[in-house]
């Protein structure tokens, strides 16, 4: 009872602080973590056990939602990238992190082992939360990132069970191997199950939505049983067990029905952060510490964006892909509480590592936070991260002029390229789902597959020809504000239409220059098309109406 009583005051400090922080505009994660930091230095954290569950909850939940993001084929169809942007950054960081460590700051060689790989992991938390705010899960650079966030999460379970075989009668390779054979076990089980039994379990239950969602859990805590039985972790357990049932037509409605339990299991892991951490005023005087943090921030963008060049990725991807893992690990903390308790790491150098995570995971959060505005102001600077052979969408066959421009292809962009393409108007798609482009082939639009945001892109579509530009995106407002500024100074007199279902960015798109904001339902697509119909007075009077 007494752990559920300082759970309740934890959420409610937390509640309190993300409410203060935010009006700075500073993400709820930091308030997750200075909640705990706040209840720690009280003495109101719950013991370490507890702690250790709520940590591995966390990580368990927001690795299942992941993997139901994430088709299974069109993960495979980047393993080859994914495993040259991963595995050359990790590979590159660990080589000159050990080499900072041992030489520079003169740790013993085990001690710098730990530090290496420990800076070298990227945290899964923070890029899959980032990439789910921002609906690119299912972008090439998405699918990337997921991808190398799993192999680092590989990695530390791999190199958490090469130093627990040190000092006992295994060998390394022996533990290697060991490790890699229960993986590849674990996910043929999943698979075949996934493959020709959950089927016919999900068609049974999909009368009840509850019932959808509670085999769900179970199928979830059925990896994660199974991964724990043979000793491999649970965390990609459950991982393995959302990709085996990705590809479900079921899959969207359970992402949606436990997209609640795993922010709560994101707030207990930081909360849990926070509670391990101990503040020392030595180490903030202590230069390692602050050089640390300059390695993490600034050598692993400037590797990864080095590899990505190479992979032919435009100068949009790059940054996206470079700057989005900017931050330590939620695996560093498990893999360095492991090398405490196994005397391999100082309780010194345990402080500082779990300190420079805070401090990577709230610089990177800020970044995120204002990512579409950090590139919108670099753009123009960073063509040297192209190289001359970049894959760039590919050039429109015909001139276009007074064409239709649909940001993202959703039912209501089908709604919209429906309506112009009885109008015989050219409709030009821009989307970089997969599927979305696959729609919008189905309904015989022009498409590119690209970055909304883009305005690289921008001129190529010939947007300043536009007649009418539409943006069905709704989450990145940021992107559409910056859409909206650049037709103001491009293409003034085209119709703009946005989407947004917060009242108050629609106030601000209205401000920025939009003629129509949209809510995404179908009593707003019949007012645009009532509009679109309309004559130009009545189109004044209805702008009059519509407005917020």
């Amino acid at each position: 009872m007494e752990l559920f009583l300082q759970i309740g005051f934890l959420i409610i400090l937390a509640s309190a602080l993300a409410l203060l922080l935010s009006l700075l505009k500073v993400p709820p994660i930091i308030s997750y973590i200075l909640a705990g930091v706040i209840a720690g230095f009280f003495g109101l954290k719950p013991d370490s056990e507890e702690i250790e569950i709520m940590v591995e909850f966390g990580i368990i939940l927001l690795l299942f939602l992941a993997g139901l993001e994430i088709k299974l084929k069109g993960f495979l169809e980047l393993g080859k990238k994914t495993a040259i942007i991963g595995e050359g950054h990790d590979l590159i960081m660990a080589v000159v992190g050990f080499m900072l460590a041992f030489f520079v700051f003169q740790l013993d060689m085990l001690a710098s082992f730990y530090l290496a790989i420990g800076l070298t992991l990227s945290s899964t938390i923070v890029v899959v939360k980032a990439l789910t705010n921002r609906k690119e899960l299912s972008t090439p650079h998405g699918k990337i990132l997921i991808g190398t966030m799993v192999l680092q999460d590989i990695v530390a379970m791999l190199s958490i069970a090469i130093f627990s075989s040190l000092g006992t009668g295994s060998t390394i390779l022996e533990g290697i191997g060991i490790m890699f054979v229960k993986g590849i076990f674990i996910f043929m089980i999943l698979f075949v199950l996934g493959k020709f039994v959950l089927p016919k379990v999900f068609f049974y239950a999909a009368e009840s939505i509850e019932l959808v969602f509670l085999v769900a859990l179970g199928w979830l805590f059925l990896g994660v049983g199974i991964s724990g039985f043979i000793g491999f972790s649970v965390s990609i357990g459950a991982f393995l067990a959302a990709l085996a049932i990705s590809d479900l037509p079921f899959s969207f409605e359970i992402n949606d029905k436990t997209r609640g339990i795993r922010d709560f299991g994101i707030l207990l892991f930081f909360l849990s952060v926070g509670f391990q951490l101990e503040i020392s005023k030595e180490i903030f005087f202590n230069w390692q510490f602050y050089a640390l943090i300059a390695f993490v921030m600034l050598f692993t963008p400037f590797i990864t964006s080095i590899i990505a060049g190479f992979l032919k990725f435009t100068k949009k991807e790059i940054f996206l892909i470079s700057m989005l893992p900017t931050q330590v690990s939620e695996f560093t903390l498990i893999l360095m509480t492991f090398g405490l308790t196994a005397g391999h790491v100082s309780t010194e150098i345990y402080s500082m590592v779990t300190l420079v995570i805070i401090a990577t995971i709230m610089l990177s959060s800020w970044i995120i936070g204002n990512l579409n505005k950090i590139y919108k102001n670099i753009q123009h600077k960073l063509d040297f991260l192209e190289w001359e052979y970049a894959e760039h969408p590919p050039h429109l066959k015909k001139n276009l002029k007074n064409h239709v421009v649909i940001f993202g292809f959703t039912r209501l962009g089908a709604n919209i390229a429906n309506f112009f393409k009885k109008k015989k108007r050219d409709v030009l798609v821009v989307d970089w789902q997969p599927e979305s482009i696959k729609a919008a082939t189905h309904h015989k639009c022009l498409h590119v597959f690209g970055d909304a945001g883009d305005s690289d892109l921008w001129e190529e579509i010939s947007l300043n020809k536009a007649a009418i530009v539409i943006s069905t995106i709704g989450k990145n407002q940021e992107d559409d504000l910056n859409l909206l500024e650049w037709l103001k100074e491009h293409n003034s007199k085209c119709l703009k239409i946005t989407e947004s279902n917060d009242k108050k960015e629609a106030r601000q798109l209205y401000k920025s220059g939009s003629d129509f904001v949209l809510v995404h339902d179908d009593l707003e697509w019949n007012d645009l098309k009532l509009y679109l119909e309309s004559s130009k007075q009545k189109k004044a009077a209805m702008k009059k109406k519509f407005r917020v």
